[in-house]
């Protein structure tokens, strides 16, 4: 799509959100929603874009809608290409089934558990190294 917008003369720029392919080296788990608007928000920003139509598609949805509320001005038009389309306040687990909710909101819960505990431990193997005990805090 972009080849042919060019071919017309038209300015293309399709980022590609943090964490996400070429730049998945950066993902961690502090990416998200928010980072992913920010994103979106600098290439406009940095890049003096104005009058520009703001394509989104499917999770870009949520990504173009945030964007909006910071560079709305500068948006002349959006297409929502087989988009989420959120109301205000709502977030991507209000539109997943209760079955997904509930496996999704287990496995953070273990993910989370799983990362405090390696957190833990290479904490303490590296209280190890420097001084050679292990010691603990009451």
């Amino acid at each position: 799509m972009s080849d042919l917008l060019e071919k017309k003369g038209k300015k293309v720029f399709s980022p590609t959100l943090t964490g996400l392919g070429e730049r998945s080296r950066l993902l961690n788990k502090d990416i998200n929603l928010d980072t992913h608007i920010t994103d979106i928000v600098n290439v406009i920003k940095w890049e003096g874009l104005n009058d520009i139509c703001l394509v989104v598609h499917s999770y870009g949805g949520w990504v173009g809608s945030g964007a909006l509320e910071q560079i709305g001005g500068r948006v002349s038009s959006i297409v929502w290409f087989d988009a989420y389309k959120p109301k205000d306040g709502q977030k991507p687990i209000d539109f997943t089934n209760e079955g997904f909710r509930k496996a999704f909101l287990n496995s953070m819960e273990k993910a989370s558990r799983a990362f405090l505990s390696h957190r833990r431990s290479c904490h303490l193997s590296s209280s190890m190294r420097r001084t050679g005990t292990m010691s603990t805090r009451s």
